[in-house]
């Protein structure tokens, strides 16, 4: 079963500093055997609630800014995240820009390729001829003095536009060049840009997961600060009832090997000096005295039969019997053996009670039936014992004061 309480006086490590270990709570089994012990239990619960309230709003101000903190990170990650997308979109351009680049390069390679050709054949032509045979080839060919001009003025002319294009285009290839060199230094640039900002949120993303689990440790802590609060509550509502009873009559004291029933009771299972029974009709033990974690108690069942009977353990008084978020249906007795304060607890119950706070009960007094109520996985019955008042999570194990066979 899972426990109502966690125990005071956690040193709580906080994500953002540390708050001091504060004194734990006050235990009701500190002997209320009167009604100023019990005033002051009272009294030293609610000092307690009143610096619990205290812790939990330096709590929630840690919480308000680790969230603030949040809210900037998140805000900062969205700026990088569009800043990263604007960046690709430059990047995406220049690749553009640079693949129109190389293909107007390569566009030029092939002119020059071509004008080169043509040179070529051109001075294969002059080469074979002589500067003087070619021009006196061109006087013999030609029909006057003005044809010859003609022709030589047309030779002269492709020499000079050869030269002129090889010059422009020479020019041209390397201006493309150039440009395309800074068109990848600018996509070099903009992409450690890129891996830059991609760096950042990275860190802005881990610093945000961070954030997260110290805001999820922060809640953890006001739960159990909310725990220890609602513990010394229910410290003061015991130690009021206990208050309660001592104003009406203290409970009988019962002897050692006292065995005298006003209901039914178990067959056998009575350590001999202690006086308590077995308190369920049938069944068997499904789960030891700390048998998992804050497991203070010992599980009785008998195979989901939620008819099988309740008992009481010993003589005593009823100081709590209803209905509780854990224990489900539940009785607390205490007992006055020999002069000595003991309380019992009997959970999970199947229906109300049948026995009511202030009420005197003999051993074997039938409190209820067994069943699955509060935070139960299984009709069974949890049973506790306290050497003292009920002082969660200070239990004994039952098997100290009575003998649980292996079925009965």
């Amino acid at each position: 079963m899972k426990k109502p309480f966690i125990k005071m006086g956690l040193c709580l490590s906080l994500a953002l500093g540390l708050i001091p270990t504060m004194p734990t709570i006050v235990e009701a089994s500190k002997s209320c055997k009167t009604k100023e012990e019990c005033n002051a239990i009272i009294s030293e619960a609610q000092d307690q609630i009143s610096e619990i309230k205290g812790r939990e709003s330096k709590l929630q101000d840690e919480i308000e800014i680790v969230e603030g903190d949040m809210g900037t990170t998140v805000q900062k990650i969205s700026q990088t995240e569009s800043a990263i997308s604007e960046f690709e979109k430059k990047i995406s351009q220049k690749e553009t820009e640079i693949k129109s680049g190389e293909e107007e390069a390569k566009r030029l390679d092939e002119e020059v390729e071509a004008l080169k050709k043509v040179v070529a054949q051109r001075m294969h032509m002059s080469q074979r001829f002589s500067r003087g045979n070619l021009v006196l080839q061109m006087l013999s060919e030609s029909n006057s003095l003005v044809d010859f001009i003609r022709q030589l003025r047309v030779i002269n002319h492709f020499a000079q536009s050869d030269a002129q294009s090889m010059d422009e285009l020479s020019l041209l290839v390397s201006q493309q060049q150039a440009l395309l060199a800074t068109l990848k230094v600018q996509q070099q640039e903009l992409a450690e840009s890129k891996d830059s900002l991609e760096k950042e949120r990275e860190t802005l993303d881990a610093y945000q997961q961070k954030l997260e689990q110290q805001k999820r440790d922060l809640a953890k802590q006001m739960q159990e600060l909310e725990s220890e609060r609602l513990s010394a509550s229910e410290i003061i509502e015991i130690a009021e009832e206990q208050k309660k009873i001592l104003e009406q009559t203290p409970p009988p004291p019962v002897s050692s090997g006292n065995s005298s029933s006003n209901g039914s009771s178990s067959s056998g299972g009575v350590v001999t000096g202690s006086g308590f029974m077995i308190p369920l009709a049938r069944g068997y033990v499904s789960c030891e005295f700390m048998c998992y974690s804050n497991h203070t108690g010992i599980d009785l069942a008998n195979y989901g039969d939620t008819s099988t009977p309740v008992y009481a353990a010993q003589a005593g008084t009823v100081i709590r019997a209803g209905w509780h978020s854990a224990y489900g249906n539940h009785v607390m007795i205490t007992h006055n053996i020999n002069g000595k304060t003991m309380t019992t607890v009997y959970a999970h119950m199947h229906s109300a009670p049948y026995v009511s706070v202030g009420q005197q009960v003999a051993r074997g007094t039938q409190l209820g039936t067994m069943g699955n109520t509060g935070n139960s996985f299984g009709a069974h019955l949890h049973f506790e014992m306290y050497e003292g008042y009920y002082n969660y999570p200070h239990a004994v194990n039952p098997r100290k004061y009575i003998n649980f066979p292996s079925s009965w």
